[in-house]
């Protein structure tokens, strides 16, 4: 599409499914290794193909992370896809 944004959208409808709009190599790997993104959004409008080639090449590369802090965070979408009940915000006045 023309600036990924739909793409994103629509792939995120998908129970299960994480997709994330890169516009970097940089985003492109943060997807993937603090995410843990499956599938990713691009602007065709947005790069040049070169460019493009990059951030798809980055984000096949990096590897999920598995760190605690970001395995809470996945812990917390999953269990808001499933019970559509938004999470507490810690440390939020009541």
């Amino acid at each position: 599409g023309g600036s990924g944004n739909g793409e994103q959208i629509a792939a995120n409808k998908v129970p299960g499914v994480r997709c994330a709009l890169a516009w970097s190599v940089e985003t492109a790997t943060l997807a993937r290794e603090h995410n843990n993104a499956q599938v990713m959004g691009i602007g065709g409008r947005m790069h040049t193909v070169e460019q493009a080639f990059e951030i798809i090449d980055a984000f096949l590369g990096a590897q999920w992370s598995k760190a605690e802090r970001h395995q809470r965070r996945i812990d917390i979408m999953s269990e808001y896809e499933r019970t559509h009940v938004a999470p507490s915000v810690p440390d939020a006045p009541s």
